[in-house]
Parts: C-alpha cells; sequence; structure tokens
C-alpha cells in the first residue's frame, strides 16, 4: 500500500472504530449464549492439546464444527474475562483488518473493471471500503459476538483473493510461477474454511474477479493432468450436490416453508439486502427479520413476480458483461448469497449474510458515480460527495450502534419498526421482564410480560415452545399458580409433540440449574401427558426419559429410579448415545465407578477414529468418566 493509502484506512479505522465505540458496551445476545456464555470450555486452565482441542470442538455449530472461531473465543475469554466487551471489541479490531485487506484488493481488482480510456484512481477503492466499514448493515456482524465466525471466514475469503490476484499478476507480467500465492491462498481459505462454512464460496468470489477483471488473459493452458483433475473435481461436486440436494429436501419438513417456497421468497429477501444496501433506513436493520411474509406463488404476495424479473433482468446484465464493474458488482453479490440465500433450509434472511456481499452493490455504485462525474466535478467536489455517503451511513450506523449499548433498548426500537416479529417481540418482553426485577418496575413486569405472550400469538411463531416454557417457568417463579396453568393446559392440549417435549426439556433444565423454583407436580404431568402418547416419536420418548431421569437424580435425589428409567433407554434403543452416556454420569456419582468406566470403555472402543474430533462434547465426557475431570 501506498502512504496514501495507509492514511485512508487509518482514517477509515478510526471513524469506524469511534461509531462502533457505544456498542461496544452492549450486552451478549441470542446464539451467544449456548455458544459463548453457557460454554464452559472456553476457560483455558492450560495450552495443552486436549484443553484446546476441548475449546475448538466445543458446540455442534455449523458441519464443519468452526474451529478456529471458537479457539479464538476460547482466547477472549481467557485472557479478557466473560464480559462483552473484551468480546465485542476484538470483533471491531477483525473488522478493521478485513478493511485492510479489503483496501488491497480492490486496489488490484477495481483499475480493471473500468474501460482502459477511464483510468480509476486506487483512492476510489478507498471509498468503496469506508462505505463498507461504516454502513449499518454490517453491525450485526461486528457487535453480535457470534457472528466472528463471519468476520474470520471473511478474512480468509479475502486473503486468498489477494494470493490469487497475485498469482495471476505475475502471470500476466512473464514472470515465472510462484508457489507463495498458492500457499498463502490455500492457508487463507483453510482458515476460513475453519471459521464458517461461507468461506466454502471463495471459488465463485475468484470467477467473478477472473471473468470481469483478469478476462481470462496469459491464463496457462491446463495440461492433460490438470484437465483430468479438473473434470473429476466438477463430477465429484456435482455428485456431492446432488447427496446432498437429496438430504435437504428431508430437512425441509421442520421449516414452515417448501424449496420452491424458500426460493421464491430469497428473491425478495436479496432485493430488501440491496434496499438496505442502496437506500438505507434505520427502520429496515433489525437483529431478527422472521417478520417477513413467505411467497406461496409468484403472486403471492404479488411483489414476488416482481423481483423475480429484477433479480432475472441482473442475471442478464451480468451475463452481458457490460459495463464490467456492474457485471462484477452483481456476479458478487450473486456469489455471496450463493450458500445461504438457495436452496439450504435455512432461516429465511439475516443481515449478517451481507458482510462479504455488500462489497459488490458498493462497487458498482461508487465506480458509476465516479465514472459519471469525474468530467463534471473537481476532485473537491467528488470528495464532498463521497464524505456525504459516509457521513449519512456512519450516522445510522451510530444510532444503531447507541441502541446496542443497551440490549433491552435495542429491542424496544427494533419493536417499534417490527411489531409482527415474534422473536423481536419476545426478546423485548423477556428483557422488559428482566430490567422490571433489577428496578422493581411494576409495570414494566407487566409489559414484559404482555410482550411475550403476546409473541406466541404471531406469525410464524419462533420456536413457540421458546416462549410458552418462559411464561410457565415465570408464573412458577413469581408463584402465579392460576396463569401458570392457564399455559400449562394450552401445552397439554397442544397436538404438537416436538412443542411439548422441547417445553418439557426447557422446565425440567431450569429448575435443575435452580434458575427456577422445583415445582415436580408440573413435571410430571408434563412427562405422563408426553409418555402416555402412543404416537410419540421415538426420538422425543428417549429426549422425555432421559430428562426425567435427570429430574429424579438432581432435584428428587432418586438416583435409583434414574438408573431404572435409563436402564430401561438403553435396552430399548441401544443406539441412544445421550441416555447411555447419562447412565454413566448417574452410575458415577452413585459411587459405581467400575461399572460406569466399563460401560465407557465399551462405548469409547467402538467409536470411529475421528470421533474424538467430530463429537468432542461427548469424547470429553467420556474422558471424564475413564479419567476424572482434566
Amino acid at each position: 500500500m501506498t502512504r496514501s493509502l495507509i492514511a485512508a484506512w487509518l482514517a477509515i479505522a478510526v471513524l469506524t472504530a469511534g461509531i462502533y465505540w457505544s456498542g461496544l458496551h452492549g450486552d451478549f445476545a441470542f446464539d451467544d449464549y449456548h455458544v459463548i456464555v453457557d460454554n464452559p470450555t472456553l476457560d483455558l486452565a492450560n495450552f495443552a492439546p486436549a484443553t484446546l482441542l476441548d475449546a475448538a470442538f466445543s458446540t455442534e455449530t455449523g458441519p464443519l464444527l468452526r474451529p478456529f472461531a471458537m479457539l479464538s473465543f476460547a482466547v477472549d475469554r481467557t485472557l479478557g474475562g466473560p464480559e462483552a466487551f473484551h468480546f465485542k471489541l476484538a470483533n471491531v479490531v477483525l473488522h478493521l483488518l478485513n478493511a485492510a485487506v479489503l483496501l488491497a484488493l480492490l486496489c488490484r481488482v477495481l483499475p480493471r473493471l473500468a474501460p482502459a480510456s477511464r483510468p480509476v484512481p486506487v483512492l476510489v477503492a478507498a471509498v468503496v471500503v469506508a462505505l463498507w466499514a461504516v454502513h449499518p448493515i454490517n453491525l450485526s456482524s461486528v457487535l453480535y459476538v457470534v457472528q466472528r465466525m463471519t468476520l474470520l471466514a471473511a478474512m480468509g475469503v479475502l486473503v486468498a483473493l489477494i494470493a490469487y490476484c497475485v498469482a495471476r499478476e505475475r502471470q500476466l507480467a512473464g514472470r515465472p510461477a510462484s508457489w507463495g500465492p498458492w500457499v498463502a491462498g490455500g492457508m487463507g481459505w483453510l482458515l476460513g474454511l475453519a471459521s464458517k462454512e461461507t468461506a466454502a464460496l471463495l471459488p465463485l468470489f475468484v470467477l467473478a474477479i477472473e471473468v470481469f477483471a483478469f478476462r481470462f488473459a496469459a491464463l496457462p493452458r491446463p495440461r492433460g493432468w490438470q484437465r483430468g483433475l479438473l473434470l473429476l473435481g466438477v463430477a465429484a461436486l456435482g455428485t456431492a450436490a446432488i447427496l446432498l440436494f437429496i438430504e435437504l429436501i428431508g430437512r425441509y419438513g421442520s421449516r414452515d416453508f417448501t424449496l420452491a417456497e424458500r426460493l421464491m421468497t430469497e428473491a425478495r429477501v436479496v432485493v430488501i439486502y440491496l434496499r438496505m444496501l442502496l437506500v438505507p433506513d434505520l427502520s429496515l436493520f433489525a437483529m431478527f427479520h422472521d417478520d417477513i411474509t413467505f411467497s406461496r406463488g409468484v403472486l403471492s404476495p404479488p411483489t414476488t413476480l416482481l423481483v423475480l424479473l429484477v433479480i432475472g433482468a441482473a442475471a442478464l446484465l451480468m451475463l452481458r458483461g457490460r459495463p464490467r464493474y456492474l457485471a462484477f458488482g452483481i456476479a458478487w453479490f450473486f456469489a455471496a448469497h450463493a450458500l445461504e440465500s438457495t436452496v439450504l433450509p435455512l432461516e429465511l434472511m439475516h443481515e449478517h449474510r451481507n458482510y462479504l456481499a455488500a462489497v459488490g452493490p458498493l462497487v458498482a455504485l461508487v465506480m458509476a458515480i465516479y465514472l459519471l462525474l469525474e468530467t463534471r466535478l473537481s476532485t473537491r467536489g467528488l470528495a464532498f460527495v463521497a464524505l456525504a455517503g459516509v457521513a449519512i451511513l456512519a450516522g445510522i450506523t451510530g444510532l444503531r450502534a447507541a441502541k446496542w449499548a443497551d440490549p433491552w433498548q435495542q429491542m424496544a426500537m427494533e419493536a417499534h419498526y417490527h411489531p409482527q416479529s415474534s422473536r423481536t417481540t419476545y426478546e423485548y418482553g423477556r428483557l422488559a421482564i428482566k430490567r422490571a426485577g433489577e428496578t422493581n418496575n411494576a409495570a414494566l413486569y407487566a409489559e414484559g410480560l404482555a410482550a411475550v405472550e403476546r409473541s406466541t400469538t404471531l406469525e410464524p411463531v419462533y420456536k413457540p415452545y421458546v416462549a410458552k416454557a418462559s411464561l410457565i417457568n415465570q408464573a412458577l417463579n413469581t408463584d402465579a399458580p392460576e396463569r401458570a396453568e392457564r399455559h400449562l393446559a394450552d401445552v397439554l392440549d397442544d397436538p404438537r409433540d416436538r412443542q411439548r417435549v422441547e417445553i418439557f426439556h426447557s422446565i425440567v433444565y431450569c429448575q435443575v440449574t435452580a434458575t427456577c423454583k422445583p415445582h415436580p407436580d408440573v413435571v410430571f404431568r408434563l412427562a405422563e401427558s408426553l409418555l402416555g402418547d402412543e404416537d410419540l416419536a421415538p426420538v422425543r420418548r428417549r429426549k422425555t426419559l432421559e430428562w426425567l431421569a435427570v429430574y429424579y437424580s438432581n432435584i428428587l435425589g432418586d438416583s435409583d429410579a434414574a438408573i431404572r428409567i435409563l436402564s430401561e433407554l438403553t435396552e430399548e434403543w441401544p443406539y441412544a448415545r445421550a441416555g447411555r452416556i447419562r447412565l454413566m454420569e448417574v452410575l458415577m456419582a452413585v459411587g459405581r465407578a467400575a461399572e460406569a468406566r466399563a460401560m465407557a470403555k465399551e462405548y469409547l472402543d467402538a467409536r470411529p477414529w475421528h470421533y474424538p474430533v467430530t463429537n468432542r462434547p461427548e469424547y470429553r465426557r467420556l474422558r471424564r468418566l475413564l479419567h476424572g475431570p482434566s
């Protein structure tokens, strides 16, 4: 980088850090709790390999388990403590580093996207990066701690793309090939994949850069073995894609939409993303977007057909390839959404999916404005336009960051703008109840309780068992038996066995962890309802029995009953891993250590070679049974 670019990045870093500063004082949120806050393995007692592996593979988040991101959380928690501030500060630093890497990448790419007669100064790249760094759509990627996975995956992809550009520039200059860039690119990609699966999109980003920036110039013709290897790779990817697609179809059973409905809805979602990027409005942004209406057909709602036409037109512009900066921006945006906004049965909308995607539209916008105005405005005029754009985005982001400093105020604002969001309404109610308890505010308590109850009536209801279990636990904790009975009756009458099982689990867990007062009558009524249901799915029957045994052991002190339940469970379902390990732990707790260790050794010997990594939390429990606490 030249001195002017370093100065530009420093200015971007100071501005970005300044607008995010207030948000660093907020708390953890949502998935942060089960991934980080309630994950004791992130407290590193030492840096031994076993300890690091425990932390790296301590969750089942994503198919690749995201070990590099989990290790970064462990380092934060061990060196900085459990407060959210240190985690959020680290995220801001990573965001600033990503801005530096993106700036280095765009300095290599943007000059190749303009007409040969219209050279583009590298400071245009600095404007793109400044807009990207302060854009409000990236706030949740930075201040929502668990989205460090997104930040690290993006860093790996950007480093790999710079390495690719360096290798291609060597070819264009006629210089001999070097393994250095390819090794660096491969390392970056691996670290990205070890942080989040979205790094798998790297080949699509490479393709966008190659098609519109390098245009296959001086690309050596592949040799015979290279062509064969490429065809083999394409065949393997095609086979994997078919198998994955077949598996995905089965997973749609747990969603409120079909594959076709998801694809139509996602068409509307990506257009909303574009609106957020190009015409940002504070009312559009939120942590949760579960209030979006499903597209049940091309005319339901009517905007579905319109956005499909818009996306089709954008695809045609991309295929036309002119102007190259516009085609590149569209290709980059499509590439970034190829995983999370297509066939995977994920939740429909999250702002953090635009962390890298935002680069494409911003490149197209800035390049278009620059090429249009460079002959009409002076350098000072162009700088004024750029600074005005950055200032507007920074102001909106600053307002959001200030609200994120207080989760209750954040959710109050988002509930105001998204009153039909079940998840937002629930989170606002939960935080209002918490705030009311801290301030002894009876009116706020009533308001929070009403919000939680209202969240169960909004469609689509986000995990309805979460709010219902919360309402029952709240009523039991505050000695409100009539309210508890009313909600419990609703649960017992609910035909959806999954909801009843999850509510049972939540109530037992709340009492076992001493968060709630013991109420055996409620637990037994729910257990009787579930176990008496002949149509209860086997997997849910096993979960009910396992947690009933936990209740007997931990709350009622009846270990014999717990052992009897778990023994019967494992006899009926020998493959029930959770129940079997739970039985070993209860046996160990009542002094039958030899029996527990024998079962643990037999179980461990039957596991595959990769088990200590791919099922690390379970392996850690077995190791504790065999050798005691590590």
